[in-house]
């Protein structure tokens, strides 16, 4: 592989942006969704539907069909133009809820079975300040309200609400998770919430940053937020007291209906093949390579090209990275196996030191595995998720790559719109707000968007 030109991460996007305009297109490269879509459109892509077919190993297609959504993302017209990277699959994206377990103890808590489960133990923890902070309050929440800590959408999922993806009602139509009925009982609950006192006075202004401070001084026993936050921030709060472990469990539903758990789209990098390039195989020699070496390679393999023993991750530098979709199901599965047998011998070696960072905490509790251990033991946030997988649980956006060009122009406001709406109606506006949100997100440009999301996904492949 010859390199045309190289570019630090921050700039790659801006001169791929230039190559492209001045026509200078590189045989093979990476791209955002947006950027794929654009030139396939303008039918400057390669067609590798024939070369896929001759040339992918089968280890390569098992990683192309164990996510088969990512995959068709990189067709257009019925033909491949583009690889999805893939991602590490389902089971990394929705939410779960991290409570401190020593809390629960002290008030005989066990793990919570309804909605009204939650807001008791938020109520106890107000009341009874557990780690003797004056200010303490029960649920945590960042003013951004969305992401991967102290998020709402969690909270949302309960009331069988989806924030900011898009989903199908029962016409079919892809319709905007945000302004359905559902949201408005998801943040009458929060509203209720903050008027007792169990979400904090200040959270309008509280960033992340922040409300971390917050979970790691013990002013908070409940989180919303990614299967990862057990290995940050919240293991900085084991670290300064080795009893304060907050652990995870399943979003309970606020009714009888089954929960079901929203996931974003997972798939950021596509590589194509410029329509000139005389051999556009060689992209798919190239991912049957990364597949071998990360997934099916030797011990020396994986230390070389993969992740070194010092923890460099060389794999970054290979021209062509697909993920395995199931990589972290499978690493949860093997390694919360191996952790209750105290015996790696049957961990595939990708997964290895995964294995090496939890086992401490079963040996001696060793502060620095908790992160790793909640993530992936059986008694982890993969644990969790993996029942969501196997029932088939998780809510996966409809809007599977490029934006449209009216959300390009309008996303910004109408994300904005949103925030604010939402923050007021916490903060205690009236609920009739989120039904004029809804009527002005439709006029400032989110029925238009709809048309588009419709016409593109529901016509797609």
């Amino acid at each position: 592989v010859n390199y045309d030109w190289t570019a630090d991460i921050s700039q790659y996007a801006n001169k791929l942006n230039v190559s492209i305009a001045s026509g200078d297109i590189p045989d093979f490269f990476a791209c955002d969704p947006a950027t794929y879509v654009k030139l396939a459109q303008n039918d400057q892509l390669a067609d590798l539907s024939e070369a896929y077919d001759k040339y992918a190993t089968p280890e390569l297609k098992v990683t192309m069909d164990d996510f088969p959504e990512g995959f068709n993302s990189g067709k257009q017209n019925g033909k491949l133009v583009a690889l999805s990277q893939q991602g590490f699959g389902i089971i990394s994206l929705p939410p779960v809820v991290w409570i401190r377990n020593d809390w629960m103890e002290k008030f005989n808590f066990s793990a919570p079975e309804t909605f009204d489960d939650i807001t008791k133990m938020a109520e106890t923890f107000v009341a009874n300040k557990p780690d003797g902070q004056k200010d303490t309050y029960g649920i945590a929440i960042q003013k951004d309200l969305m992401g991967a800590l102290s998020s709402i959408d969690g909270i949302a999922n309960a009331f069988h609400a989806y924030p900011t993806i898009w989903i199908k009602n029962e016409s079919g139509e892809i319709v905007y998770g945000s302004i359905q009925p559902e949201m408005k009982n998801a943040l009458k609950a929060m509203q209720d919430w903050y008027k007792k006192g169990l979400i904090s006075k200040e959270f309008g202004v509280k960033d992340t940053s922040k409300v971390n401070e917050d979970l790691v001084s013990g002013k908070v026993g409940i989180e919303f937020g990614a299967n990862w936050n057990s290995i940050w921030p919240l293991n900085d709060l084991v670290k300064k007291n080795e009893n304060a472990i907050f652990k995870p469990y399943a979003i309970p539903s606020s009714d009888d209906k089954p929960t079901l758990l929203q996931a974003a789209w997972p798939v950021n990098t596509y590589y194509v093949v410029n329509k000139k390039c005389e051999y556009p195989e060689a992209i798919i020699k190239l991912a049957n390579l990364f597949n071998k070496k990360m997934y099916h390679g030797t011990e020396e393999d994986y230390a070389k090209f993969i992740r070194t023993p010092s923890g460099s991750e060389n794999f970054n530098f290979a021209p062509v990275i697909t993920f395995n979709p199931m990589s972290d199901y499978n690493k949860h599965v093997e390694i919360a196996s191996a952790l209750k047998e105290r015996d790696s011998s049957k961990v595939s070696i990708s997964f290895r030191g995964s294995y090496n960072n939890a086992i401490g905490w079963v040996e001696n509790k060793d502060v620095n595995s908790y992160g790793s251990y909640y993530q992936l033991s059986a008694e982890g946030a993969y644990s969790v998720l993996k029942k969501f997988v196997d029932e088939d649980r998780i809510l996966l956006t409809e809007l599977r790559g490029a934006v449209t060009p009216t959300m390009a122009q309008k996303n910004a406001t109408l994300a904005k719109l949103e925030l604010d709406t939402f923050t007021k109606i916490i903060l205690g506006s009236s609920l009739d707000e989120f039904d004029k949100f809804s009527e002005n997100w439709k006029k400032l440009g989110g029925e238009e968007i709809t048309k588009e999301i419709n016409s593109i996904y529901n016509n797609s492949n």
